[in-house]
This record gives C-alpha cells, sequence and structure tokens, in this order.
C-alpha cells in the first residue's frame, strides 16, 4: 500500500479516492447499505404511498383510489409502523455509516475489508454515533428555524463527527467540537463537496422519477422501488465512505498523522 500524501485538503482528490475505494470495496459496501437500509423500502413502495395518502387500509382490506375514511384505529396502526420504521431506519442508518467508516480506513490500510468485521466494530460506536447524529440534527435543525444560514454552517463544520466518534471515541459532544475544530479553514470546500455529493443524488433521484411515470402495474412499481431502495443506499455508502476520506485527509493537513498513526486505535 502506498502511503497518502496530501499537502492540502482537496475536494477533488476526497470524491476521486472515495470513488475508488466504493469501487473497489462495492460489494462489501453494497452488502451493508442493503442490509441497514432495508426500511427504506416500506417508505418507497406503492403500499406505504397508498397508505400514507389515506387511500389503502393498513391492514389490506381497502382498495387503492378507496374514497372511504381511515377508521381511528386504522390511523393508530399507520402512525405507529410509520414511527417504528423510522426509529429503525435512524439506527439502522448511523450503524452502516458507522460499519463503513471503519471500512474505509481498512482500505486505507491496503486491508481487506470482511462484512462481519465491519458488522462488529460498527456495534461497538453505534450508540455514541446515535448520540452524534440526534445532537448534530438537532442543533442543524435549530441553526435552520433562526435562518438558513447558521443551519448551513453548522452542518459543515460538524460533518465528520460521525467518524471523528467512530475513531477517536471522544464522546458525543466532545466529537462535535473535535469535527468543528477540523473542518475549521476548510469549511468552503466540504460546503461545495456537500453540494457535488447533493447534485449528484438530485440527479439520480430526478431520472428515476421520471422513469416512474411510465411504469404500470405492481410489478412495474416495486422494481422502480427496489431500483430506487438500491440507488439511495449506493448514495448513503459513498457519502460514509466520503465523510471517512475527508477526514483521514483533515488530520493529516493538520496533525500530520497518516493512516497507520489515525487508525492504530483499531488494532
Amino acid at each position: 500500500m502506498t502511503a497518502i500524501t496530501v499537502s492540502e485538503f482537496r475536494v477533488g482528490e476526497v470524491l476521486g479516492r472515495s470513488i475508488a475505494i466504493l469501487g473497489r470495496n462495492l460489494v462489501p459496501f453494497g452488502i451493508l447499505a442493503l442490509i441497514f437500509t432495508w426500511p427504506l423500502l416500506f417508505f418507497s413502495s406503492p403500499m406505504a404511498e397508498d397508505v400514507a395518502s389515506g387511500t389503502t387500509s393498513p391492514y389490506g382490506s381497502g382498495a387503492a383510489g378507496s374514497t372511504d375514511p381511515l377508521t381511528a384505529g386504522e390511523v393508530a396502526v399507520i402512525g405507529g409502523v410509520v414511527l417504528a420504521a423510522v426509529v429503525v431506519a435512524i439506527v439502522l442508518y448511523m450503524l452502516s455509516t458507522s460499519t463503513m467508516v471503519y471500512g474505509t480506513f481498512q482500505d486505507l490500510r491496503g486491508r481487506r475489508i470482511g462484512v462481519a468485521t465491519c458488522v462488529r466494530r460498527g456495534l461497538a460506536t453505534v450508540f455514541p454515533v446515535l448520540g452524534v447524529a440526534l445532537l448534530y440534527t438537532l442543533a442543524v435543525m435549530l441553526g435552520s428555524v433562526a435562518l438558513i444560514v447558521p443551519g448551513v454552517m453548522l452542518y459543515t463544520a460538524f460533518w465528520v463527527a460521525i467518524p471523528v466518534a467512530v475513531v477517536e471515541r471522544p464522546g458525543v459532544v466532545a466529537s462535535l467540537k473535535r469535527s468543528a475544530a477540523l473542518t475549521k479553514g476548510h469549511r468552503w470546500r466540504i460546503f461545495g463537496m456537500i453540494m457535488v455529493l447533493a447534485l449528484l443524488n438530485g440527479v439520480v433521484d430526478s431520472t428515476l422519477q421520471m422513469s416512474s411515470f411510465g411504469a404500470a402495474g405492481t410489478a412495474a412499481m416495486a422494481a422502480h422501488a427496489v431500483v430506487s431502495y438500491m440507488a439511495t443506499a449506493f448514495f448513503i455508502a459513498f457519502g460514509a465512505v466520503t465523510t471517512a476520506v475527508a477526514y483521514h485527509d483533515l488530520r493529516l493537513v493538520k496533525e500530520g498523522l497518516g493512516i497507520d498513526e489515525i487508525a492504530a486505535v483499531f488494532d
């Protein structure tokens, strides 16, 4: 494994290496993303859309397009199912991110990525990562309520907080502070990288949405839901890998630490 030398934090280099890492490990990362994002199938399925719009009973007795109002019991079931799915989706999303951050560092060290090992490492950090994610989201939401700009600033400042929580494990609040310190001086470039990722995701999502207009029948709609789910899982994996690579480069530029020194905590 050739040592990575980075003299300056560059968006192109981060994205380029992230794509290369994801390409080399498409199978293990793909398996991890698909395993941990399966609740997305519920939200992207035609049945879920009909239930959410009130045109189909969650018990399966109503017909799509029915104008009969849902009963109080059906509304309660819908609310419970959606809430449970959201909670499970958030937990699994954070777990998938933890596993792929660990996997990214293994790849950067020239080591083989094992799905089982990634899952075990992810489970070991899922609670701190959840805490970071919840506090991160709350801070960004409060900042966005006041004005959009503070929310965007916080989102950018805390962008590598999850890799910090996985690698350094300093605690929830300390992970956010550490991320803010690492990103300081590079936030415009990080913001640009976030916009690139969002643009790519938006283009793919729009393309899939347009293709769905011609889908007719349950089988076609189900196939479209699966493709959308797989695309979402891919971008979740891409985002996790990118944050890990960005975190590595920020530490290399700011602290002069190489991959072996950073990832020694996993040994």
